[in-house]
């Protein structure tokens, strides 16, 4: 079981080099992993690296502005 940690957002905006990507929640639903927000329609891919070398990153499923599956 993984502590409590961050989350880590990779998007920039283009025009200011700023990070406008925000993450609400992570949930794992129906053996899915849901990630609520902002600006998400951007994202690319999702990693999640943690204890004991931990490190996977998942394909996008489907997006919008407010949500990754």
């Amino acid at each position: 079981m993984f502590e409590e940690g961050k989350i880590e957002i990779k998007k920039l905006d283009s025009i200011s080099g700023t990070a406008i990507t925000s993450v609400t929640s992570v949930a794992i639903i129906n053996d899915q992993l849901v990630i609520n927000g902002a600006n998400l329609s951007g994202v690319t891919n999702v990693r999640i690296t943690g204890p004991s070398n931990f490190d996977k990153t998942f394909s996008i499923e489907s997006k919008s502005a407010s949500n990754l599956i």
